[in-house]
Parts: structure tokens; C-alpha cells; sequence
């Protein structure tokens, strides 16, 4: 796994990337690195898909064709520690979550649903 210092998405601009998911909606991961420029080979697995040596070995070999391989960062927690070290380095993609509309709304409706603190 890469120990460098975080790349900008414009790294990915005509860059051959394998895109390792295993997420509910791959197509999301992938449309995303996409938008910014990426040539994606997918290799999406099912959601929470637990990582075999197989898995970790075909995906080493497919990295080879790759200039870079990007995972989420749930896959990244998995493989960490895992990745082959004779693989291309590991990168992850961190996303967070932006409420374009309805905060308000959301905001009110978690606090009917979370327990008071009470002390």
C-alpha cells in the first residue's frame, strides 16, 4: 500500500486505472475516477466481499497492465497489510458526503430517530 503523499484526482487524466471494489454500486466508484479522466478496467466484487490470497493474487497480475490501481476506502481497510508487495502501489479514494438539499430536513429527522443523552 502506497505510503505517499495523497495524489489530486487530476493524476487520473488518461490513465490506465483497475478500479478494485466491493461496494453495493461499483458503477458509482468507477463513473466517478471516469469523470475525472481515468481509463477504468473495473474489477468489482460483491458488497463486503471478504478478499481470498486467489483474489489478492489475480488482482496483483491484473495491476500490472495498470499506471495505477484505486480501491475505495473500505477496500482499502481490508487490504491493507494484504496487498502483494511486489504489486503496484494500493491507492484509495476518500469520499465524503455533501447534502445539497434537504439538511434541514435530514437533520431533524435523525434527531427524532437518535436517543437523548441524559445524564
Amino acid at each position: 500500500t502506497s505510503t505517499d503523499a495523497p495524489r489530486p484526482l487530476d493524476a487520473l487524466a488518461g490513465r490506465r486505472v483497475l478500479a478494485i471494489s466491493a461496494i453495493g454500486d461499483h458503477v458509482a466508484f468507477e463513473s466517478q475516477l471516469a469523470r475525472h479522466g481515468a481509463l477504468v478496467e473495473s474489477s468489482a466484487f460483491s458488497d463486503h466481499h471478504a478478499f481470498g490470497a486467489d483474489d489478492l493474487e489475480a488482482l496483483a497480475r491484473r495491476a500490472d497492465a495498470a499506471e495505477l490501481v484505486v480501491c475505495t476506502l473500505k477496500d482499502a481497510v481490508k487490504l491493507e497489510g494484504r496487498w502483494p508487495a511486489q504489486a503496484p502501489s494500493l491507492w484509495y479514494l476518500s469520499q465524503a458526503v455533501n447534502i445539497e438539499r434537504g439538511a434541514a430536513e435530514m437533520d431533524a429527522r435523525l434527531r427524532a430517530l437518535l436517543p437523548t443523552a441524559s445524564n
